[in-house]
């Protein structure tokens, strides 16, 4: 649930909404399992928590995105990278055991950019300079390493390619769910 500031007032209203349309529809909130995540800029002082039983935190991991209070994604590439440099080694041993380089640009893409690019239209816009810098070097690393090929897209290139994708795909279904933001 996003709650603007002007309208703080109302979460414990709209908490109360959301427990009665979760009982209508047999199911139950927990609230000592829900979090609270103010999003703010630096000069913002912490209000006081307007919901007991409910935890505030400084990130929040979302569908396998973690987002910072400050709306960025620093944490997200860190633990990316942290899981891709994984499957390097991953890839290493593969190669040890004879894994053919055909196969191993496979694996690769199958794994380590398949990991990097993880909804990654929802992210990307959020990510600093340094957090794309970052993921380059992992991309070519993994490049120089031979797991991919050296004429393989750049992460920009891929993000690029998947947002067009995610577009195409919002104009031809009139039902997606992301049809009634775009102007008409």
């Amino acid at each position: 649930m996003l709650v603007g500031s002007r309208s703080r007032a109302t979460l414990p209203v709209e908490l109360n909404n959301i427990t009665s349309w979760a009982k209508r529809n047999n199911l139950r909130l927990n609230a000592t399992k829900s979090l609270e995540m103010l999003v703010k800029n630096r000069r913002c002082t912490d209000p006081p928590p307007l919901l007991k039983d409910v935890v505030r935190v400084d990130s929040m991991h979302i569908l396998g995105v973690t987002l910072g209070q400050d709306l960025r994604v620093t944490a997200h590439v860190h633990k990316i990278i942290e899981a891709c440099s994984s499957s390097l080694h991953a890839l290493r041993i593969l190669r040890s055991h004879g894994l053919t380089t055909n196969a191993l640009h496979v694996v690769a893409e199958a794994t380590t950019l398949a990991k990097l690019l993880y909804a990654v239209p929802v992210w990307w816009g959020l990510a600093t300079a340094t957090d794309r810098r970052a993921l380059d070097r992992l991309h070519a690393r993994t490049q120089r390493l031979g797991y991919l090929p050296f004429d393989n897209p750049t992460i920009e290139e891929r993000v690029t390619s998947a947002e067009k994708r995610l577009f195409r795909s919002i104009l031809s279904n009139e039902f997606h769910v992301l049809r009634r933001l775009l102007h008409p």
